[in-house]
């Protein structure tokens, strides 16, 4: 596609345990993507809410770790602290957060106070 000539903005990806196949994409092919993604200017989106889910092997590196510039990173305490929880965080640049958080307020319902409260409490407590 990229040899083509399209010149995509984002690639959203699920690099662990993607959801339905359980796929994780290899250190190889996330080095790979995050070259294609400074060669051709494009931002990976890592979808990460199945980062903690490993019960064997080595975890590998997230992409953001691997590259800040390139990557924003988006994961979920529904997967690790309670199913249903629906709560989630992303890291990225100031900006961009500013205006994913404006977007928000103004066009759904945020997670109720008790299950923020929850994972609040999960993150004081060093659990998480």
């Amino acid at each position: 596609v990229l040899a083509a000539g399209a010149r995509p903005k984002l690639a959203h990806i699920i690099p662990n345990f993607q959801n339905p196949a359980g796929y994780t994409l290899s250190g190889a092919k996330r080095e790979r993507l995050l070259e294609l993604a400074r060669q051709h200017e494009f931002t990976v989106f890592e979808d990460d809410p199945y980062v903690s889910l490993r019960f064997e092997g080595s975890p590998l590196a997230t992409m953001l770790s691997m590259d800040g510039e390139s990557v924003d990173y988006a994961s979920s305490f529904s997967k690790t602290v309670c199913p249903g929880i629906r709560v989630g965080y992303l890291v990225g640049p100031a900006e961009l957060i500013a205006r994913i958080v404006k977007i928000a307020t103004e066009t759904y319902i945020s997670p109720n106070m008790v299950s923020q409260a929850i994972v609040h409490q999960f993150s004081l407590s060093g659990a998480v």
